[in-house]
């Protein structure tokens, strides 16, 4: 009769789980280590996984630097910089 799960964890004992918490903060503090390029590594897997299909606005340069449209009603400007 082969034993049960519980039965088979009950023997493991701190000869077993000392290394393998060993081997897991190692592995932890390699992540740290590198958390810049770990987080980079998982955003650019995110979104070439989760492709989102809007497109990105751009901005138009027709009218960089151009100075905004003022109208004069009664003596009073009237534009983009009125109050």
């Amino acid at each position: 009769m082969a034993p049960s799960l519980p039965a088979l964890l009950a023997y493991i004992g701190p000869d077993v789980t000392l290394p393998l918490a060993s081997v897991l903060a190692a592995l932890v503090g390699v992540v740290l280590m590198f958390w810049n390029l770990t987080w980079s590594a998982v955003v650019k897997v995110f979104r070439f996984v989760f492709r989102l299909k809007t497109k990105v606005p751009t901005v138009s340069t027709a009218n960089v630097g151009a100075a905004p449209e003022l109208t004069v009603s009664d003596g009073q400007a009237e534009g983009a910089g009125s109050v």
